[in-house]
């Protein structure tokens, strides 16, 4: 937790790059699952097995940035299939340590407030006016 805090507050512009040992930072997954391939087709255990043979192979290329949101000193990743292949083959190669880049964003009270008032239903350029439901006394 003290990493996690640490690393959150160095360098606090939201969307700011970082890198950093992955076994150090206690990063969450944000779902309880995930697939057994990328988008792109391709196994996580091709991914594993190329962090495993180069623990610094995830700086290498853009793609493979983990994003990441701090929601109260939790650091929530959203590339979670990812983030599995960099704890598995830091799990792998103990004692080295797979080095990994984050781009953290900071969770803003406002997010809470608009996705709970988000219908993802409508179309976004009109809005119905609900009626106002009065009791048979008259009163709202």
């Amino acid at each position: 937790e003290k990493a996690c805090w640490r690393l959150s507050e160095e360098n606090c512009r939201s969307g700011a790059l970082r890198q950093v040992w992955c076994r150090d930072v206690k990063l969450y997954y944000t779902q309880a699952s995930c697939g057994g391939q990328f988008t792109d087709g391709k196994p996580l255990e091709d991914l594993i097995r190329a962090v495993v043979e180069d623990p610094a192979y995830a700086l290498s290329d853009d793609r493979l940035v983990v994003d990441v949101v701090k929601k109260g000193c939790a650091l929530m990743c959203v590339d979670n299939r990812r983030l599995y292949c960099f704890h598995e083959a830091d799990r792998r190669i103990r004692p080295r340590k797979v080095y990994i880049k984050i781009r953290q964003y900071t969770w803003e009270p406002i997010w809470e407030r608009y996705f709970s008032n988000l219908d993802t239903n409508e179309n976004k350029k009109d809005i119905r006016v609900r009626r106002i439901w009065r009791s048979k006394s008259g009163t709202k």
